[in-house]
């Protein structure tokens, strides 16, 4: 059997704002929750199972501290690190190019000085994702975006996860959707990412 894990690091303040309490009322304690204690005990779990994961974590929390020890550690056991945005906007997809950007350089900015390397995966807000979005993801560098994930329809059926490769080249509508190649990778086992929401679509990167 294939899978694979991933973590998303929404803090308590990202729940707090989205019910539109005030996140600056929480305590530090209650800060560290996520991305302090959260890492720690997940990083010994997956220890445990002898299995490597993908934190997604989010830039502006990385000020939270003991944030990016924990982290640190995650990625030196082996654990990656992708980039879950810097601010956390739900609206970050309908955002001008410039402030889309803006979010991801001090991101990648954030996470690379606690644990030393740039993020190479990214997964959206909310799971929002927008051609805008999707296209600054790729001129960034990004090798694949995971922000699309199992769920249920109204009839009970699945629809197939999807995980975007990027190609060298191109407008984002050119590679926007699924790769249809990726199914056929799967079988044959033709690539190695680590953090695409299904194995049926296990072709997104490249090395």
């Amino acid at each position: 059997m294939i899978f694979s894990v991933s973590v998303d690091l929404d803090g308590l303040g990202c729940y707090a704002a989205i019910h539109g309490l005030d996140a600056g009322a929480l305590s530090e304690r209650e800060l560290q929750a996520v991305p302090v204690a959260a890492v720690s005990r997940l990083s010994e779990l997956f220890s445990a199972l002898r299995l490597r994961a993908t934190f997604f974590a989010i830039g502006g929390e990385m000020g939270i501290p003991g944030s990016g020890r924990a982290l640190r550690a995650a990625a030196d056991a082996g654990h990656e690190v992708g980039s879950h945005s810097h601010a956390h906007d739900y609206a970050l997809s309908r955002r001008p190019a410039a402030e889309i950007d803006a979010d991801l350089e001090r991101a990648e900015g954030a996470i690379l000085e606690a644990v030393g390397k740039a993020p190479r995966g990214f997964r959206a807000p909310g799971y929002t994702l927008s051609r805008a979005l999707l296209e600054a993801v790729r001129a960034r560098g990004y090798l694949y975006d995971s922000s699309l994930l199992r769920r249920p329809t109204t009839r009970r059926r699945r629809r197939p996860s999807r995980c975007t490769r990027f190609e060298a080249g191109g407008a984002a509508a050119s590679w926007a959707a699924p790769d249809s190649s990726s199914r056929a990778a799967a079988r044959t086992g033709a690539s190695e990412c680590a953090s695409c929401p299904s194995p049926r679509f296990r072709s997104c990167e490249r090395r």
